[in-house]
């Protein structure tokens, strides 16, 4: 039997109340969670205060880990994900917006982006973009966009600037030689 006395908060209180009614149900949240996602699983459960709905996720993410499962049934699909809409769409994806899933988001950025190859996909797909933006002297907004920021993301981020360097000095090289080509056959029409 729970006390209120034994706890710092009300807020406490709830939370500790609440999972206790969730403990043992886990894997049915999970199944849902997966399944259908987590707003068909808020919407099942019936919450309505994001308190609530907190402190479930919470549980589930840190205790469960049950976005690292989510991904390994459909990694294909988050790849795919990242592949079009970039590395932050995960943290969107999965509402890890707040600081305090900067660990998860990590993880799974870990797996999925690095160890999976979906960076390097990214940065093919979207070279042009990329490129315009160093061209734009907007270069330092690339790191923050794949999220590279910390220093552990280093050398990758220097492969990533390598192949966009590259990139760039081809495209300009590919300028150079059709404004001379363009001049050549000016002149060998002036010359005609």
């Amino acid at each position: 039997m729970l006390r209120f006395d034994q706890y710092i908060s009300e807020e406490q209180a709830k939370k500790e109340m609440l999972l206790q009614a969730i403990n043992g149900h886990e894997d049915r949240l999970m199944e849902v969670f997966i399944q259908q996602g987590p707003d068909e699983l808020r919407k099942q459960l019936k919450v309505r205060d994001d308190f609530t709905w907190s402190t479930i996720f919470d549980h589930l993410v840190f205790s469960k880990d049950i976005l690292k499962r989510c991904v390994m049934l459909f990694l294909p699909f988050f790849k795919n994900l990242v592949r079009e809409q970039g590395p932050a769409a995960l943290r969107r994806v999965f509402g890890l917006d707040d600081a305090m899933y900067d660990s998860v988001f990590e993880s799974l950025f870990d797996f999925i982006v690095v160890a999976n190859g979906a960076l390097f996909e990214y940065v093919h797909e979207q070279t042009s973009c990329l490129v315009t933006m160093i061209k734009q002297g907007r270069g330092s907004e690339i790191r923050s966009l794949l999220c590279l920021d910390k220093p552990k993301y280093d050398t990758l981020w220097k492969d990533v600037l390598d192949f966009l360097c590259h990139s760039y000095s081809r495209q300009l090289i590919h300028e150079a030689d059709y404004e001379l080509n363009m001049r050549l056959l000016s002149l060998w029409q002036l010359l005609l």
